[in-house]
């Protein structure tokens, strides 16, 4: 095969490889490294007939990549790949529970500061206001939120 056409081929696999990459693999693949290893082949193999026909391939394939880009953003396979439908859902854990401040509790496990506490017969995740609480001691609860129970170690006197 012709050294032009071994260029040719490497400076196309290597601009597929990064579109590849920047558009369809998320992060650092191994698409963008063998892209970019048929670039900085394609682009030394061209030095080697000279020094002009290096400084020639590095521009085109700046241009390709350029060009590969801009085609790619262009076409509808980017909407094709999207999500179009909104998320309008929510999460409400403390659905249909009833917990007010100032009810008591046992913690489950160990509130670090998040953990499980048993409230009114019902297993809950909850979270310590001021330091670490380990199982099996009495909690407060101290604020109900939307989706978060906030306790405190219950004070002996």
């Amino acid at each position: 095969m012709s050294s032009l056409v071994i260029i040719g081929v490497l400076l196309l696999l290597g601009v597929l490889m990064l579109v590849v990459e920047i558009f369809l693999l998320p992060g650092i693949s191994i698409a963008g490294i063998i892209g970019g290893v048929f670039l900085v082949v394609g682009i030394v193999k061209a030095f080697f007939f000279s020094v002009e026909a290096g400084i020639l391939v590095t521009i085109i394939s700046l241009l390709l990549i350029a060009l590969a880009i801009y085609l790619f953003m262009k076409s509808k396979t980017l909407n094709k790949l999207s999500l179009h439908d909104a998320i309008d859902s929510k999460v409400e854990p403390l659905k249909n529970i009833d917990i007010k401040v100032g009810d008591r509790a046992v913690t489950l496990s160990r509130l670090a500061p998040m953990g499980k506490i048993s409230i009114g017969n019902k297993v809950i995740e909850a979270k310590s206001v001021k330091d670490f609480i380990d199982d099996g001691v009495e909690v407060e609860v101290v604020s109900v939120e939307n989706t978060t129970v906030e306790v405190s170690r219950v004070k002996t006197i």
